[in-house]
């Protein structure tokens, strides 16, 4: 065992230790609201001492209180959100275009159209009544190339975003890189690297809500993130995403090292989760659907409507025109229909009549294509004009609810991960207040040791001295 003086070293290391084991926590309770903060943790070990296998202690760096599983779960959980959360916001910009009661829709501009052709059959030689025909006619067709012009300006806008998502992700990816370095050095080094780690773990959370990510902590400490299936970033490199279209117009997500020295890998096929995600599900899948559809329903109206007309026989005797000018193929049928020239500024060349014989007063043609809105001449001939309208909005309302559906559930599941991982290396200030007090008792108990200590060499040196 140790004499006094070896006590009082003893004393001196306990001091240090408990001081060190304050300082840790106070850190702890200092950063309890700092965001990915991980808890640490003392490491406080005996040792030996003058000679003998214990005697003393001494403060070994801390340890982090991390769980890998918690925390990959936690930034894989962050990711599909952020594709959810896209995604939703992506689809609400699609559903304005289509909100009827808003006065956005198209369905009240086609309903006006099959009215005024009912007005026409009622007064076919009415000219007020043929003038309002052609205002219902510019006015849906004005609106159907609104529509079709918005889907198009949406294409090349998540186009865009998809690009600057992919400029920050690079930047976020640079700093991860960075970040790995500075851990391995400091690691090599003999130094801490904790608040290293913490910022390397922020950096990662806004990077897993742009892609999604997988990680990998080496023995040294970096990390290989993989996204895609593809390792995004090793050590102190990382890869350069791009995004550009391929031959059907769709996004394409590549990969690429720095300068160049190997061939870029297309990652787009496993692209699962953050905004990068979102957004080529929203205009890869949704966005193209409903244009696909769009079109298909203005050209089959206009072209059921176009091939009524031409039976019948205006009052001017004109005969065979169209109402509408929508082109021979539905692709872009939406932004370039248009009132036909045949009838532009001409009321009197709307064919109410099958029957020239029949004028002025004929209506036969204009009762036919007032009914034109119960016939299934859309779709391939299996819906009429309101149920193919219905459907289409349908479809994008519920794929909106179910895109809502899925915010709300990824949300939740974030929460969990996010609750998870909290528990395990999250401050607690209760259990830090209670480590606070046991170690100034311990420290307070070491300066009695040595004011002890420091009075029995005081009488010793006095009974020594007599």
């Amino acid at each position: 065992m140790a004499g006094l003086n070896g006590l009082i070293n003893i004393a001196r290391d306990a001091l240090t230790a408990q001081s060190y084991g304050l300082g840790v926590a106070g850190q702890n309770v200092s950063n309890a609201n700092t965001p990915l903060y991980v808890r640490r943790e003392a490491n406080i070990e005996t040792r030996a001492f003058s000679g003998q296998s214990t005697g003393s202690v001494s403060a070994n760096g801390i340890r982090r209180a991390v769980d890998a599983y918690a925390d990959r779960r936690f930034f894989e959980a962050n990711s599909h959100s952020g594709s959810a959360k896209q995604y939703d916001s992506e689809l609400q910009q699609i559903e304005t275009l289509f909100n009827d009661l808003g006065g956005t829709g198209l369905g009240s501009s086609l309903d006006a159209i099959f009215k005024s052709f009912q007005q026409l059959a009622a007064r076919p030689n009415d000219t007020t009544v043929r003038a309002e025909v052609l205002d219902k006619v510019d006015v849906f067709t004005t609106r159907a190339r609104q529509i079709g012009d918005t889907l198009s300006t949406q294409m090349t806008e998540m186009l865009a975003r998809a690009r600057d998502i992919a400029a920050e992700a690079n930047g976020r990816a640079s700093e991860i890189a960075q970040l790995n370095a500075r851990i391995v050095e400091a690691r090599q080094s003999g130094q801490d690297a904790a608040d290293l780690i913490d910022q390397r773990n922020s950096k990662l959370l806004g990077f897993s809500e742009l892609v999604d990510v997988r990680t990998i902590e080496g023995a040294d400490g970096a990390i290989m993130v993989q996204s895609s299936g593809t390792m995004l970033i090793e050590g102190s490199s990382a890869r350069t995403l791009s995004v550009s279209l391929d031959s059907a117009g769709k996004l394409q997500v590549l990969a690429s090292r720095a300068g160049g020295a190997q061939p870029e890998t297309d990652i787009t096929a496993g692209l699962s989760g953050g905004k990068l995600a979102g957004i080529k599900q929203a205009r890869d899948k949704a966005l193209f659907d409903v244009s696909d559809r769009f079109n298909k329903f203005v050209f089959d109206v206009a072209t059921a409507v176009n091939a009524q007309h031409q039976q019948g026989v205006g009052l001017d005797g004109s005969t065979g025109l169209n109402i509408f000018d929508v082109g021979t193929s539905y692709e872009g049928a939406a932004r370039a229909v248009k009132i036909s020239e045949d009838i532009f500024g001409r009321p009197q060349a709307l064919g109410a009549s099958l029957d020239a014989t029949n004028l002025p007063g004929g209506s036969d043609n204009a009762v036919l294509l007032g009914k034109l809105a119960d016939v299934t001449n859309v779709f391939g001939n299996t819906r009429t004009t309101s149920q193919a309208y219905g459907d289409l909005v349908g479809e994008i309302g519920t794929a909106r609810a179910s895109a809502k559906a899925e915010v709300e559930l990824r949300g939740n599941i974030f929460q969990q991960a996010q609750t998870t991982r909290d528990s395990a290396s999250g401050v607690n200030l209760d259990e830090e207040m209670v480590s606070l007090q046991r170690y100034q008792r311990a420290y307070e108990a070491a300066g009695k040791v040595i004011t002890t200590v420091d009075g029995l060499l005081e009488e010793l040196m006095a009974k020594v001295g007599r």
